[in-house]
């Protein structure tokens, strides 16, 4: 499964209260109403930086120290993170 290429920014939405869209250029990714009401912005936040934390994950689990096997309760759940992420089986 492939997501939209990052980055992915957010933008309140024009005539509405508290709802945001999260768009990568000029695609939407998502949008996230006012139910949310306080957490509105910080759930928006969240979901736009998933293409930075997914990459992260990535590259973290590429460096030596993971290969040599040092981290092996962190590197599993990374590797879980990554999964979900991508829409993968773990």
């Amino acid at each position: 499964m492939k997501h939209t290429k990052g980055p992915w920014k957010v933008s309140k939405q024009k005539g509405f209260t508290d709802n945001y869209r999260i768009f990568a250029e000029y695609k939407d990714v998502a949008s996230i109403d006012n139910s949310c009401s306080i957490k509105t912005l910080a759930n928006a936040n969240l979901i736009a930086s998933a293409p930075e934390l997914l990459e992260v994950c990535k590259n973290v689990i590429s460096l030596p120290e993971f290969a040599q096997g040092k981290y092996n309760p962190l590197l599993n759940k990374i590797e879980q993170a990554i999964a979900k992420a991508e829409g993968l089986p773990k």
